[in-house]
């Protein structure tokens, strides 16, 4: 599934399993107001499966915290018809940064140290 920006752009792309790939069933137990939020997602998104909603969701997660445990912002701008915009951000608490010696915007001899020292 494609997820564009708000211009329209492909922000992130997230795959269904190939073909020959191995499938794995899970079995998930949710109330009744999350099963019926999990319906209205798909409804909205047009997914043709409930597994497919969890599999781009499981996409959008594993962006959002790369992105985190790079010490990246995410934000959201809010348009407003009249007057400024307003901009948040998102915080994901439950995200660790990563320590900056193995982030990818660390000098590239930082991150050598980092994966020598794992070694």
């Amino acid at each position: 599934m494609d997820i564009p920006d708000t211009k329209g752009k492909l922000l992130m792309r997230t795959a269904a399993p190939a073909e020959a790939e191995k499938k794995y069933r899970l079995q998930i137990d949710f109330g009744e107001e999350g099963y019926r939020e999990l319906e209205a997602l798909q409804h909205a998104l047009g997914a043709p499966s409930k597994s497919e909603v969890i599999r781009d969701a499981l996409g959008v997660l594993r962006w959002a915290a790369e992105e985190v445990r790079d010490d990246n912002r995410i934000l959201v701008e809010k348009r407003r018809k009249a007057g400024k915009n307003e901009v948040k951000e998102i915080v994901f608490h439950f995200i660790k940064k990563r320590p900056r010696a193995e982030r990818t915007d660390a000098a590239p001899t930082e991150r050598k140290k980092a994966v020598t020292a794992k070694a």
